[in-house]
């Protein structure tokens, strides 16, 4: 869920122009678009929740920045560590981890990572909100989600 809005970016302003090898493209779209609806229809049917269960004793502020940090811990290992890897290996520009976009408005520059790295760690806080209120929205708070509502 925390990765929602760069799902949204890929899907919205779409960087498509290195797609060259069959089934590239098909397979970015696929994918964005998968990610997508997938993290919809889990909030949507109960399968996952940005609200701690009932029987937890956690705030949901502690609950998602727990989440928030997690997401962002996870991201920045993965790539900044084997994606980074693999792109210098390989030579491609895997996520924007050797150069940045053509043309872009914010990623610009020697640094153009650490705006990055700061600009996703906001982008997770928007997601997690968006996916609190689509959730409020969708199932409802009164209704028990599947997730950690096991009874002992």
């Amino acid at each position: 869920m925390s990765y929602l809005m760069s799902v949204v970016i890929g899907l919205v302003t779409p960087e498509t122009d290195d797609c060259t090898q069959w089934g590239e493209l098909e397979f970015y779209w696929l994918n964005h678009f998968a990610l997508f609806v997938l993290t919809i229809a889990y909030i949507g049917n109960g399968s996952v929740s940005c609200y701690p269960s009932k029987h937890s004793q956690c705030s949901t502020l502690v609950y998602n920045a727990y989440w928030w940090l997690f997401s962002c811990i996870l991201f920045y290992l993965f790539y900044f560590g084997p994606v980074t890897v693999m792109a210098i290996y390989t030579g491609l520009n895997l996520n924007f981890m050797l150069h940045p976009p053509h043309d872009h408005f914010l990623l610009k520059g020697e640094n153009f990572r650490l705006v990055a790295a700061a600009s996703l760690g906001s982008l997770y806080t928007v997601s997690r909100l968006v996916c609190l209120k689509a959730e409020k929205a969708i199932v409802g708070r009164n209704n028990v989600t599947k997730v950690a509502t096991k009874q002992q």
